[in-house]
């Protein structure tokens, strides 16, 4: 392989595995769930304080599952590791591996698990909806105050996850 090949395969690879731009603003939609201009999942909060129905359904996914290790907003607990931070800082594919394989994560002589999830279907048909919460967790533009409520009146969203779960 040439120097200029291999550079260039090297560079590919770095642009695919690198995090997801700071610009989380949504470029378009499919079936109420927004994506920005990598096609990442992301949110839309409007000027009033509405979300998005995957924000809001990965509100409570979150919190009935996640936030006992992860902390309550996603900032890490001394039994799990801060979730905003790994949006922030890795690419959303490493998010999805995460949650399906888990991993054990040794750090000063302590080891950490997160648990495998990807046979779960409460987990796994909501896993772009916990990311799309985590991502706007992690912008810092959920109020800490007021309930988060859907302003996605299609149904589509809703359809899409009745039919995950098979019902």
């Amino acid at each position: 392989m040439t120097p200029i090949r291999a550079l260039s395969c090297a560079l590919a690879a770095f642009l695919l595995a690198s995090p997801a731009p700071a610009d989380d603003r949504a470029s378009y939609a499919v079936r109420g769930k927004h994506f920005d201009a990598r096609d990442v999942p992301t949110y839309r909060i409007k000027a009033d304080g509405s979300a998005d129905w995957y924000t809001v359904e990965g509100f409570r996914a979150y919190h009935s599952g996640c936030h006992a290790c992860h902390g309550p907003r996603g900032g890490g607990s001394p039994n799990g590791s801060s979730l905003t931070d790994a949006v922030l800082e890795g690419p959303y594919f490493d998010f999805v591996d995460s949650t399906v394989n888990g991993f054990v994560a040794r750090k000063d002589g302590v080891s950490r698990v997160m648990p495998a999830f990807g046979t779960i279907p409460e987990v796994m048909c909501r896993l772009d909806a916990i990311y799309v919460y985590l991502r706007a967790e992690a912008a810092g533009i959920l109020s800490t105050t007021d309930p988060i409520r859907s302003s996605d009146a299609s149904g589509a969203p809703e359809q899409d996850l009745a039919t995950c779960l098979g019902q």
